[in-house]
């Protein structure tokens, strides 16, 4: 169970703009709660949930009739997402953020890898939310390292990372802001188009085989044919011997 303002580790890449949408401007800040990730965020205030379902529900009785930033400005996330108002409503309860258990029964849930989405989505809240946030940096939040002591954000970084502990757990940017939706489909489409032309090369090579067996077939000779001795076509040279 996570406590009221406990300070919990978490991870937060920037790429997540490239495929799953940007956040701030209402929609909240988004996390993973990792332990060991050497990442500390404090929660505040936190409504808790063990199924998102259930989380969609109660904010969309509490804020169905809020206006988000996001909203206005077309952030794709959060006009697309079914979770949008979650920290609209966590405000308007007064709640800092909300803990929510993104459960296997959850749209997305099991991955794509074939396992098991069974994670903590960490949402911070602000107050006064900053706009559109496209790093693993979202601003005005504070972080400490897994021991309490300093962390400075690398914003140079994809993966959420302290600069105090050098590389460590960094990923470099990959600039590929935007362009990852085109990625993922063409790489399913190049799959999708080996995949037919190995089962083209497979049927086209049966069919040859097949057609080989039935010529091969056509042209044994007939069942009259082979039981004819080859000596019969000789002539008969037993006057010859008589003769001698």
């Amino acid at each position: 169970m996570l406590r009221d303002h406990a300070w919990i580790e978490v991870v937060r890449y920037a790429e997540r703009t490239s495929y799953v949408g940007s956040d701030g401007g209402g929609y909240g800040l988004w996390f993973w709660v990792v332990p060991g990730s050497g990442v500390r965020v404090n929660v505040g205030r936190t409504v808790r949930f063990d199924n998102k379902f259930h989380a969609i529900d109660w904010s969309a009785k509490r804020a169905a009739n809020a206006t988000l930033d996001c909203e206005t400005s077309g952030m794709a996330s959060c006009i697309e997402h079914a979770d949008t108002y979650l920290c609209a409503a966590a405000r308007m309860e007064g709640y800092d953020s909300v803990v929510v258990w993104r459960d296997p029964t959850y749209p997305g849930s099991p991955h794509y890898s074939g396992l098991r989405s069974d994670v903590l989505e960490l949402i911070i809240c602000p107050k006064d939310e900053p706009p559109e946030q496209t790093t693993a940096c979202p601003t005005m939040l504070s972080f400490t390292n897994a021991s309490g002591g300093p962390c400075t954000c690398n914003e140079d970084a994809e993966l959420l990372t302290c600069i105090e502990t050098g590389d460590f757990g960094r990923v470099s940017l990959a600039n590929d802001y935007g362009t990852r939706p085109v990625v993922i489909i063409s790489v399913f489409v190049g799959v999708w188009t080996m995949v037919v032309v190995l089962l083209y090369m497979i049927a086209t090579r049966m069919c040859a085989l097949r057609c080989n067996g039935t010529t091969s077939k056509s042209k044994r000779p007939s069942s009259s044919e082979s039981t004819t001795p080859l000596l019969a076509t000789l002539p008969d040279l037993s006057a010859l011997v008589d003769a001698d």
